[in-house]
């Protein structure tokens, strides 16, 4: 070749060879080309950024390129990295990892809270409520587990549910609260626990169910197959009838017999009034009762009944003797005096009828007055006596019987009248004597109402003659003479005859005149006759012979006069 054709001497010609001084070339390529004689595209993996290049360039880390003749690299999308040089491709990031940049070399873990569940991704994605990543690289989140919460989206870890708090489900961004009822006394709790017997919850978000309070009861919550058919929810107010002593009881405890309990406030059937609690029941006062279980109240003891002490199941009733006319008393009333009840549970006294009484309180009937006694009135404490002069023969009598003429009664309190005895007399009624016989008069008989005047020819000396005496031989009697009620003559003695009489006889009304040619010197103490007479002229006697009497009723005789003779006796001359 000569020289101004080929001025490098490479066997290429100047007008071929874009080197003309430079044998080691001969051709300048564009950028994506490199040779020294001849041009060539830059193999896929390798660029040639520059023209005149005599050599490609491998793309760096993060770069890639897929086709020759390129004057440059791509780098790597986002979601792609390429970890070697001369690459012709980039390569997805894989599943749990991600790039968000271009040009990168290779991919980032998931962060714990987030997943890459696809290849060649540029964003993890954030863990949704309810489920958490705590580990790198991850494909996909873990759910929340029963007992657990994941409120916000990205999370790395689960929380536990507070206390008060449940979850019975898996991935689930909140926990439930305890229902009213029911309550979760630890974290992480995956459900919730009923309210035993005795306890109740009312809000929800309990920890713990409180304690029925005393007065109170609470069944608990209660599942039967499935279905509440209790929910303890409040505490129940022991109903009327009922209570509970202590706290935590599961029901109310039924009031005894001879109790009550007014309920607490609000409960079933507890009057309005009622501000209380029923923490125990309540002994029933005196003066009232209970004989069932179960009530709000004891029953005033009736009117006739009573109850003596506190406690009481019964009533009792009043005694005889007793009566109560009030209701709700503690004892009975005895019968006052002069009242009486005979029977069991009188409300009222009964007043003792007249011809009867009672003397004490508590009486059950009333006594009858005795014989010998009388109650006039109605109501009487006491009986009174007859007085004297009546009686009583019969009991139970309002009066005394007068004594009959004829009778009498001498003290107080007789049954019976007393005949008045011979010799007595009573001529009214009424009295408490007899009358004695007067002297001149006589009772042959007993209840005798009047006094017999001595006939004639008898008397009577004394008082309380049974009879008349009969004038004696020497003595009269006229008898007692009565004319137009007044007495004329008492028959209290017998006379002696007078001087100059005389009576042969007993029971001579009058004495017999001595006849002429006799005399009497008529009975000691007669009238007219001497106080030298010591006999009793019971005859006549006859004049002596010498003596003479002319007249009649002489008390001696004549002696015959001088020159006068009287021969014989019982001569009426001389």
């Amino acid at each position: 070749y000569s020289s101004t054709s080929d001025s490098d001497f490479d066997g290429i010609s100047n007008t071929n060879d874009d080197f003309e001084n430079n044998p080691a070339r001969s051709k300048s390529c564009n950028p994506g080309e490199f040779g020294r004689h001849v041009c060539q595209d830059a193999s896929a993996g390798h660029k040639v950024s520059s023209s005149d290049a005599i050599g490609q360039e491998n793309c760096p880390t993060g770069t890639y390129q897929a086709n020759t003749g390129q004057s440059s690299c791509t780098d790597a999308a986002a979601g792609y990295y390429v970890s070697s040089v001369a690459s012709s491709t980039q390569t997805e990031c894989a599943v749990g990892t991600y790039q968000e940049s271009t040009g990168q070399t290779s991919c980032d873990a998931a962060e714990t809270g987030y997943y890459v569940y696809q290849t060649g991704q540029s964003s993890p994605t954030a863990c949704s409520l309810g489920t958490y990543q705590d580990q790198t690289g991850q494909t996909s989140c873990d759910d929340a587990d029963a007992g657990y919460y994941v409120s916000t989206s990205g999370a790395s870890t689960q929380t536990a549910c507070a206390a008060g708090t449940y979850q019975a489900s898996t991935a689930q961004s909140s926990c439930d609260d305890a229902d009213a009822g029911y309550f979760v006394s630890a974290t992480a709790a995956t459900s919730q626990t009923a309210c035993t017997a005795g306890t109740y919850s009312s809000s929800t978000q309990s920890t713990s169910c409180d304690d029925a309070d005393a007065g109170y009861y609470s069944q608990g919550t209660i599942i039967v197959n499935g279905a509440v058919t209790n929910l303890a929810n409040s505490q129940i107010p022991c109903a009327a009838g009922s209570y509970s002593e202590n706290s935590q009881s599961s029901v109310c405890t039924t009031s005894e017999i001879g109790h009550y309990s007014p309920g607490t406030v609000g409960g079933v059937g507890v009057a309005t009034s009622v501000t209380t609690t029923a923490t125990s029941q309540t002994a029933c006062a005196a003066g009232t009762y209970q004989t069932s279980t179960g009530q709000s109240s004891c029953d005033d003891a009736d009117a006739g009944y009573y109850v003596s002490t506190s406690g009481a199941s019964t009533q009792t009733a009043c005694a005889a003797g007793t009566y109560q006319a009030s209701t709700a008393q503690s004892s009975c009333d005895d019968a006052d005096a002069g009242y009486y009840v005979s029977g069991l549970a009188a409300t009222s006294q009964t007043i003792c009828s007249a011809g009867s009484y009672s003397s004490s309180s508590g009486s059950s009937g009333c006594t009858l007055a005795s014989l010998g006694h009388y109650v006039a009135t109605q109501g009487a404490t006491s009986q009174t006596a007859c007085v004297a002069g009546t009686y009583q023969d019969q009991t139970g009598q309002t009066s005394c019987d007068d004594a009959d003429a004829g009778y009498y009664v001498s003290t107080s309190g007789a049954s019976t009248q007393t005949a008045c005895a011979a010799g007595t007399y009573q001529a009214s009624t009424a009295q408490s004597s007899c009358d004695d016989a007067d002297a001149g008069y006589f009772v042959s008989a007993t209840a005798a109402t009047s006094q017999t005047a001595c006939t004639a020819g008898t008397y009577s000396s004394s008082t309380q003659s049974t009879s008349c005496d009969d004038a004696d031989a020497g003595y009269y009697s006229q008898g007692t003479i009565i004319v137009n009620g007044a007495v004329t003559n008492l028959a209290n003695s017998q006379i002696p005859c007078a001087a100059g009489s005389y009576s042969e006889n007993s029971q001579s009304s009058v004495c017999t005149t001595s006849e002429i040619g006799h005399y009497s010197p008529g009975t000691v103490g007669g009238v007219g006759v001497a106080t030298s007479v010591t006999t009793t002229a019971t005859s006549q006697t006859a004049c002596a012979a010498g003596t003479y009497q002319t007249s009649t009723g002489q008390s001696s005789c004549d002696d015959a006069d001088a020159g006068y003779y009287v021969s014989t006796s019982g001569a009426s001359t001389q």
